[in-house]
């Protein structure tokens, strides 16, 4: 399953620094439709109607763009596109 997750200045406004389930990328996954819990280096995916969850690791971009978040300097607009498998391979984000 795709999921395109789109991190816009509102919700970069309400979000938390610091916070795995009230971060920008966890509050745009929520409006997808799933929960994301964002770590420093990886999210946990959890979907709705699918048994369990997955980890991806996070590549340097998206890494350096949740430092700069919790450090409270400027992080504009994100896109993130989440793969979560269905079938047992591993997920996978861009």
């Amino acid at each position: 399953m795709d999921f395109r997750v789109h991190v816009t200045e509102d919700i970069i406004a309400r979000a938390a620094r610091k916070s795995s389930t009230a971060c920008p990328i966890a509050l745009a996954g929520r409006e997808e439709g799933i929960f994301l819990r964002v770590g420093k280096d990886a999210i946990e995916v959890t979907v709705p109607g699918l048994d369990g969850r997955c980890v991806i690791p996070l590549n340097a971009r998206i890494t350096s763009w949740i430092a700069r978040f919790d450090a409270g300097e400027p992080a504009g607009p994100l896109d993130l596109a989440v793969t979560v498998s269905t079938t047992g391979a591993p997920a996978r984000h861009e």
